[in-house]
C-alpha cells in the first residue's frame, strides 16, 4: 500500500470523520513515505490545517459547492474529456477492466472515473506503475488544479502533488489557454484527441510499443487502437 496516495485519496473525497481522523498523521506521513517534495508536503499541510480549523458541515459544504455544483471542478475525470459521449461509457469500461486486473474492489455506487477513488487504485500499485497511470489523466487534473488554484482553494495542494508524481507532466501552455478560457471548444477536441487517456496502454509496455507504431493519424485511429489491438495498423 503506498500511503501517499490513500491520503490524497481521503484528502480529496467527500469531508467525513474518516478524514479528520487521519489530520494528526498526515503530514508525518507524508514525509516517512518521501515520495512528495517539501513544497508539495507544506501544502498538504496548508489544506490540514484548514479541515482542522473548520466544523465538519462547513468543510461539507464547501466540497459540495465545489466539486458537486461545478462542471469545470468535476472530481470525474471523463466527463472532461468526454462529457456524456458515448466514449465515456467506453473509457468507463477500459477504466473498470483495469481495476478487476488488480482485483480492486468498488463501491457500485461510485463510478471508476472518480479522482478519489482512481488514487485509492493507484494505492495498491508499486510507485512506478502508479507514477505511469497517474500520467494518463494529469492533463485533467491539472485543469482542475489551476481553476482551484485561481479560486484560492486549499484543496489545489492536492492537485499540485499529484502533477509531482506523476510520471508524465501536463502541458502548461495549453491548460493556461484552457483556465483563461482563450480556446475553442474545436481546438481543446483536438488537444484531447491527440492526448488520449489511456490507462490500458499505461498499465502494458507492450500495449504502448504497439501503439506507438501504428502510422494512422489520431483522429482516423479505431477504437482498439492504442489499448493493445491497433485496428489502424498494418
Amino acid at each position: 500500500m503506498i500511503k501517499t496516495y490513500k491520503i490524497l485519496s481521503i484528502l480529496l473525497n467527500y469531508p467525513n470523520e474518516e478524514t479528520l481522523e487521519i489530520l494528526d498523521d498526515v503530514t508525518h506521513e507524508l514525509e516517512a513515505e518521501k515520495l512528495l517534495d517539501q513544497k508539495s508536503i507544506a501544502e498538504i499541510g496548508e489544506l490540514v490545517a484548514y479541515l482542522k480549523n473548520n466544523s465538519l458541515l462547513f468543510l461539507q459544504e464547501d466540497y459540495v459547492g465545489l466539486f458537486d455544483r461545478s462542471r469545470p471542478l468535476s472530481l470525474h475525470l471523463f466527463e472532461h474529456v468526454h462529457g456524456e459521449s458515448r466514449d465515456r461509457g467506453q473509457a468507463m469500461v477500459d477504466l473498470l477492466a483495469l481495476y478487476e486486473e488488480k482485483d480492486f474492489e468498488i463501491d457500485a455506487k461510485e463510478l471508476p472515473d472518480f479522482l478519489p477513488l482512481f488514487l485509492e487504485f493507484l494505492a495498491v500499485n508499486d510507485a512506478q506503475s502508479a507514477a505511469e497511470l497517474l500520467g494518463e489523466p494529469i492533463d485533467i487534473i491539472a485543469v482542475i488544479g489551476a481553476r482551484l488554484q485561481k479560486k484560492s482553494s486549499n484543496y489545489a495542494a492536492i492537485f499540485s502533488a499529484l502533477e509531482f508524481l506523476s510520471a508524465k507532466k501536463p502541458r502548461k501552455v495549453f491548460l493556461e489557454k484552457i483556465v483563461s478560457k482563450e480556446v475553442s471548444n474545436d481546438e481543446l477536441d483536438k488537444e484531447w484527441e491527440e492526448r488520449r487517456v489511456d490507462f490500458l496502454a499505461a498499465a502494458d509496455p507492450a500495449a504502448t510499443s504497439q501503439s506507438s507504431s501504428c502510422s494512422t493519424p489520431p483522429a482516423q485511429k479505431k477504437s482498439g487502437c492504442g489499448s493493445g489491438g491497433c485496428g489502424g495498423c498494418s
